[in-house]
């Protein structure tokens, strides 16, 4: 697996539904120096003794993440990114659909600075959305995969295969250490 560009200040996470997305923001948030506190609809976190803002709900649901948000936010990505900035947050970090959007995408990285996006691909992604009891339709997830495959090709994405052993805990560790830079 590659590194994250060590310049970029904003690490956006996608794929289909299942890939593995929230899995790894936990295992980031778990591996914080201090622990993480909400405010509304971000975590902020020490990663390896630098401020983080990690967007989305982190509350130990089946759907954390961005899930939980409304689909409104998407009308609210310069707010956002204005109020962390005043906040002085070096770096930010998301997962999933409610912010694969191209307002987002385009906002954070005029507002940040260069824009590292991961892009996770994973086969067994409706196998794990049966397990989990999603109510998301195939035609639906596989309209998700598209969009999130254009968006990768568009932001210029580093694909990252998440049914790799261990592919969690290894992309943990590429964030963290991008964190730390």
């Amino acid at each position: 697996m590659t590194a994250i560009n060590p310049i970029a200040r904003c690490c956006a996470l996608v794929g289909a539904p299942a890939c593995r997305k929230t899995s790894v923001v936990r295992a980031v948030l778990a591996g914080s120096s201090h622990p993480a506190y909400r405010i509304g609809n971000c975590h902020y976190c020490l990663l390896r003794g630098k401020p983080v803002a990690v967007l989305g709900i982190y509350d130990g649901g089946l759907f954390d993440g961005t899930d939980k948000l409304s689909y409104a936010v998407a009308s609210k990505a310069m707010l956002v990114a204005r109020a962390l900035r005043r906040q002085g947050i070096e770096r930010v970090l998301w997962e999933g659909d409610r912010l694969a959007r191209r307002c987002w995408l385009d906002t954070f990285d005029s507002e940040f600075g260069p824009l590292a996006m991961r892009h996770y691909i994973a086969h067994d992604t409706d196998e794990r959305c049966r397990e989990r009891g999603s109510k998301q339709s195939l035609s639906w997830r596989s309209g998700r995969r598209s969009l999130c495959a254009r968006l990768a090709l568009q932001y210029n994405a580093v694909e990252v295969d998440m049914t790799v052993p261990r592919s969690v805990e290894t992309e943990a560790a590429h964030i963290l250490t991008w964190a730390a830079l």
